[in-house]
């Protein structure tokens, strides 16, 4: 959900491939039709939060900001968006 660029609102799909030769993972993101299922409902500035390693979808939805529609897509999720750095800003 994104309540403030209109254009962002909708059903994504993340798919996760194994790491390669190169080490690293393969990540596609594909827009599907706002009609299509979702495994989870978070807003944008969850999605955020999740992304910047900050806290975790489980903690997220425990305060609401994240709804599980398809059980176990909760635990998924934490493990993709998991990191082993936490977010760090410069203090100036």
């Amino acid at each position: 959900r994104d309540s403030f660029c209109e254009w962002n609102d909708g059903v994504y799909s993340l798919e996760v491939g194994v790491a390669g030769e190169s080490g690293a993972d393969a990540v596609e993101v594909r827009r599907l039709p706002k009609s299509s299922p979702a495994d989870l409902e978070i807003g944008a500035s969850g999605l955020a939060a999740a992304y910047l390693g900050g806290v975790s979808l489980s903690v997220l939805a425990r305060a609401g900001a994240v709804r599980e529609t398809s059980p176990g897509a909760l635990r998924t999720a934490d493990r993709l968006f998991r990191t082993d750095r936490p977010p760090w800003t410069l203090e100036l």
